[in-house]
C-alpha cells in the first residue's frame, strides 16, 4: 500500500494568500471607515476579492493534508471530513483530462463520487500515483475507445475563463459604480454622465466577451469536428483536414499539449485539458489522411503533461 499526500510548499503557499486576503479586508475596512456612501459601496469589491482569495486558498490548505491510500483492492481518501472507501471493482467510470495532474474523480454503479488532487503531490509521487492506478483505468479507458466510433464528444475550452470574466465583471461593476453614485457638483455633471457611459460599455464589451467564452466548444463526431460559440461556427471535417501539429505547452510547473488541425480555411485547435484525450486524438488520427507533426521539445524542469 501507498500513501500520498500534499507538499508543504502548498500549504504554504494557501497560508501566503491567507494573508493577502487578510490584507485586502484590512483595505476594505479602512476606505469602508470613511463612511462615503461611494466608499462603502468600492469597499464591497474588496471584501468581494478578498473572500474569493481566501476560499481558494483554505480549501487549497484543507486539501493539502487530505492523504490517499492506493493498494491493488482499493483506494482510500482520509479528510478532516471523514473517510472515503472505493474498491477498483466498484469503479465504473472515471473523469481526468490530459493533464498528468488534472483532477481525477471516481465513480460508483450508484454515482457516488471521490476526487483525487495529484497536482497537490510531488512531481515523483504524482507520477507513481498514475501509475498505480493506471491498471485499473485500462478497462474503462479502453471501452471508451470502443464507444467513441459511435458518439460525440463536447469540450467546452473557455469556459472557465468565462468564470473567470464574471467575476471581474461583478468587481467592475461595484468599484465603477461607487464612482457613479458620487454626488459631483453641477459643472462636474457632465463627466459623471460620461463616466456612467463608459461603465456601461465596458459592462456590454466584458457581457460579450462572456457570452463568447461561455458557449465556445468543440464538437468531435464520427463525420469531423465543428467549433461553435454565440456568433460562428466552424466546420472541419477530416477529409478536409491538410495538416495536423501537436505542440508542448508550458506555464509554471505545468504544461498541456496543444493539437491544431487545419484545412484550407479553417483551423481548430484541441488541448490535452479535454477528456478523453488520448482516446480522441487515436480516433482523429485514424480518420485524417495526414501524419501528426511534432513541434518543439520539452525544456528542462517542466513538468510533461
Amino acid at each position: 500500500m501507498r500513501t500520498f499526500t500534499g507538499i508543504w510548499s502548498t500549504k504554504l503557499t494557501a497560508l501566503f494568500f491567507l494573508a493577502i486576503a487578510s490584507g485586502i479586508v484590512y483595505f476594505g475596512v479602512r476606505i469602508a471607515m470613511t463612511g462615503k456612501p461611494d466608499a462603502v459601496l468600492g469597499s464591497v469589491a474588496f471584501f468581494l476579492l478578498a473572500a474569493a482569495v481566501a476560499s481558494i486558498s483554505i480549501f487549497g490548505l484543507v486539501e493539502s493534508f487530505t492523504t490517499y491510500e492506493v493498494d491493488p483492492e482499493r483506494i482510500r481518501r482520509k479528510a478532516w471530513n471523514g473517510d472515503q472507501t472505493m474498491r477498483w471493482s466498484e469503479v465504473v467510470e472515471f473523469d481526468k483530462n490530459g493533464q498528468q495532474d488534472g483532477v481525477l474523480k471516481l465513480f460508483d454503479s450508484t454515482h457516488r463520487r471521490l476526487t483525487v488532487y495529484p497536482a497537490l503531490f510531488r512531481t515523483k509521487d504524482c507520477q507513481e500515483f498514475l501509475r498505480l492506478i493506471e491498471p485499473h483505468l485500462a478497462p474503462l479507458r479502453e471501452r471508451r475507445e470502443r464507444e467513441i466510433q459511435t458518439r460525440q464528444f463536447t469540450y467546452h475550452p473557455l469556459r472557465a475563463a468565462a468564470w473567470g470574466c464574471i467575476g471581474l465583471l461583478v468587481l467592475f461593476l461595484i468599484a465603477a459604480g461607487g464612482l457613479c453614485l458620487r454626488p459631483a457638483p453641477p459643472d462636474q455633471e457632465g463627466a459623471r454622465i460620461g463616466l456612467i457611459a463608459l461603465t456601461a460599455g465596458m459592462a456590454a464589451i466584458f457581457s460579450a466577451l462572456i457570452a463568447a467564452f461561455y458557449t465556445e466548444e468543440i464538437v468531435i463526431s464520427g463525420e469531423g469536428l465543428r467549433q461553435r460559440s454565440w456568433f460562428q461556427v466552424r466546420k472541419l471535417p477530416y477529409e478536409a483536414v491538410t495538416s495536423m501539429s501537436s505542440k508542448m505547452m508550458y506555464y509554471k510547473s505545468s504544461s498541456w499539449e496543444e493539437t491544431r488541425l487545419k484545412g484550407d480555411k479553417t483551423q481548430i485547435v484541441v488541448v490535452s485539458k479535454m477528456a478523453d484525450y488520448p482516446a480522441v486524438m487515436e480516433f482523429i488520427q485514424s480518420r485524417v489522411k495526414v501524419d501528426m507533426q511534432v513541434e518543439g521539445s520539452r525544456p528542462a524542469g517542466a513538468r510533461a503533461g
